[in-house]
Parts: C-alpha cells; structure tokens; sequence
C-alpha cells in the first residue's frame, strides 16, 4: 500500500466517510456533498543527501502531493541505528589529517570525505578536527557555529580545508572535510 493510499484510508476514517449510523448535525460550516472527494494530505517528505526524485500522477480527485523520493545509487548502507557505514571510494589526501576518533565512510569525488565520530558537542569535535590538521601544518582561518553545523576553514601548504560537524544519528556526528 502507498503512502497516498494509507493518507486516503486514514482521511476516510478520521472524517466518518463510508457510514450512516448517525444522525447529521446542523453546522454553520459549508459541507461538502457526497460526489466531493476528501484531498489527501500528505506527510512531510525527508529528503536525504545525494537523492533522486521521481514523480507520480495523483490519484483522480486527490491533491497532488510532494514526489517520491528513492535513494540516490551512492547512498551508504546502514546499520540498525541508521549509522551509514561502508569504505569511501577515494582515499583521503595523505596530507588532510583526519580527527582522532574519526572513521572515513563515504567519498564525494575526490575532494569530500565523510567522517563519523562519537559525540554530540559539533563545536568541540571541529576544534579537535581544526586541531589535527593545525597539528600537520595547516593554519585556522575561521571557524564559526551555524544553526544545522559547526565550521572551520584551514589553509595548508598545497590547498584549504574545510570542516563542517553535524548530527550524523543517535551519539555520533559526521565530519564533512572539503578539500580545495
């Protein structure tokens, strides 16, 4: 059964419709006639990183609703806690320091890695990630705390990092390093 078919189901159910064991109340409110069809409402959609929409037709009579979304095909297998695992597909520069703790899962092309560590402070962990790299010769340009992320920019001999921590699942972040 689809989403669009529990969300039709459960309007149905909720407004009484399929039933006349009751008597009509009178109501100020305009009421809609037997041939009106309930719109469908649908749950909010989570989008994640790297995914692919495709669209649907809405059902005759029900309002459209947001597209499907499917895993995009480089999406990461996960655990039961809905931590990604796996190996990224390039290996991180020998000279980007990855933080202590930290364990690369997934490459993006050859300049993004991404790194799942324990915690739940973004700030702390990117001042130990800003660290590790100060510690292999890079130099801090700027590091701010955002609404969704904690970010630093480094400058090194042969590019610039930057790190980006957030809420990855329950008891861990992810450490996102762009390399320029």
């Amino acid at each position: 059964m689809t989403l669009r078919s529990v969300a039709v189901v459960a309007v149905l159910v909720i407004s009484g419709c399929g039933g006349d064991d009751e008597e009509p109340v009178a109501s100020a409110e305009p009421t809609m006639t037997a041939q009106a069809a309930a719109p469908t409402v649908a749950a909010p959609t989570v989008v994640p990183p790297n995914a692919t929409a495709t669209a649907t037709a809405p059902a005759p009579g029900a309002t459209e609703v947001a597209p499907t979304v499917e895993p995009a095909a480089t999406a990461q297998p996960k655990r039961d806690d809905g931590c990604p695992t796996g190996k990224p597909k390039s290996p991180p520069p020998a000279d980007l320091a990855i933080a202590p703790g930290a364990t690369v899962y997934a490459s993006q092309g050859s300049n993004v890695f991404l790194a799942a560590i324990e915690g739940t402070a973004p700030g702390d962990t990117r001042d130990a990630a800003a660290r590790a790299l100060e510690e292999a010769g890079f130099s801090l340009r700027s590091s701010e705390d955002r609404q969704d992320a904690a970010v630093a920019t480094l400058e090194g001999p042969a590019s610039a990092v930057e790190i980006r921590v957030s809420p990855l699942c329950p008891g861990k972040l992810q450490v996102t390093y762009t390399v320029t």
